[in-house]
């Protein structure tokens, strides 16, 4: 019988024991608890919509509304034939971009007429009268007679104005044909004339003053000619030369 009461009371002691938590793993049990109640930040949002580039800033030179494809394929022939043109040929580049001028209701045949009064006329370095006259000034004075008081003297800045005519075989009457190279100076372009038609042009030389030329005959003309322009409005199209 006592064996019996010291085998249960042995036997209950070992069950309370292996219910016991031991302390660590209470402990454990607390923080865990502990963690789980804690209120859990959200992760405040992020505006992740990516931000538009500025747009780029045009480092060009040359406005996209004066880029002239025609104007570089004209130079690139001028420094061709002559290779000491290439700086030359930036200034005249640069000096040209964005200029304009009102021609209003001034025809071709206007300018024309007036130039050919000027025939025999001698020549006079700058001048612009009957009494002596050089070739931009026989150009200038057609012009201002017409009208046109802001046309320029000089073959060169009369070239910044006009649409490039590159194909001679597109000139029409009326066109500004200018050459290049024909005396020594700083400035690309050094004579121009009015273009007639039927590979003819009328300028002023130093040797025999207002005159006609034609470009099938004057081997000297053909190979220092470098473009025209066109400050009137396109008409028939009459024949030429050809480079």
């Amino acid at each position: 019988m006592l064996r019996t009461i010291v085998l249960l009371t042995t036997v209950g002691l070992l069950a309370v024991v292996s219910c016991k938590p031991s302390g660590k793993t209470g402990a454990s049990s607390k923080k865990a608890k502990t963690v789980a109640k804690a209120p859990v930040k959200e992760k405040e949002q992020v505006n992740a919509q990516p931000i538009e580039a500025a747009p780029k800033e045009n480092k060009s030179n040359t406005p996209p509304e004066f880029h002239d494809i025609s104007l570089d394929s004209a130079l690139s022939f001028i420094q061709s034939k002559f290779s000491d043109a290439k700086s030359k040929a930036e200034i005249f580049k640069n000096n040209r971009l964005g200029k304009k001028i009102d021609i209003g209701q001034v025809t071709a045949e206007e300018i024309i007429r007036i130039a050919e009064t000027y025939k025999g006329t001698p020549h006079s370095f700058s001048g612009m009268s009957r009494k002596g006259i050089d070739c931009s000034g026989l150009v200038a004075v057609s012009f201002r007679q017409s009208g046109i008081s802001e046309f320029p003297h000089g073959s060169q800045e009369q070239a910044y104005y006009g649409k490039i005519v590159l194909s001679t075989h597109q000139l029409q009457r009326g066109d500004l044909v200018f050459f290049t190279n024909t005396y020594q100076t700083s400035n690309l372009l050094t004579h121009v004339g009015i273009y007639l038609g039927n590979n003819k042009f009328i300028h002023s030389t130093t040797s025999k003053g207002v005159i006609v030329t034609d470009f099938t005959s004057s081997e000297y003309w053909h190979r220092h000619y470098a473009f025209a322009t066109r400050l009137f409005a396109s008409a028939q199209t009459t024949a030429s030369i050809g480079k």
